[in-house]
C-alpha cells in the first residue's frame, strides 16, 4: 500500500511541480495555493532525501509514520490540483 501511495504522490508531484514552480502567473493568481504547494514540495523533497539514507526500498518504506506523511502530502496535492482547475 505504501509503495502505491508513494508512486501516486510522485506522479502527481511530477505533473504539478513545473506548474507551481515555473509559472509566475499561477504564483500571482493562486498565491495561497502556491504557498500550499511550496510547503508540500518541501515535505516531498525531505522524504526523498530521507529515503536515500536507506539501503533498500523496503527499509525506506518501513519508517514509522511514513504512510501517514505520504497521505498528508497527497491530500495537499489533490487540493492544489483542484484549486488549479477551478
Amino acid at each position: 500500500m505504501l509503495v502505491a501511495q508513494f508512486e501516486k504522490l510522485q506522479k502527481n508531484w511530477n505533473k504539478l511541480e513545473p506548474i507551481f514552480t515555473q509559472s509566475a502567473d499561477v504564483k500571482a493568481n493562486l498565491a495561497e495555493t502556491s504557498r500550499k504547494f511550496e510547503d508540500m514540495n518541501g515535505g516531498f523533497k525531505a522524504i526523498i532525501n530521507e529515503m536515500r539514507d536507506h539501503s533498500t526500498v523496503k527499509e525506506a518504506c518501513c519508517v514509522e509514520g511514513r504512510l501517514g506523511r505520504i497521505k498528508e502530502l497527497l491530500s495537499v496535492l489533490d487540493t492544489c490540483e483542484t484549486e488549479l482547475t477551478a
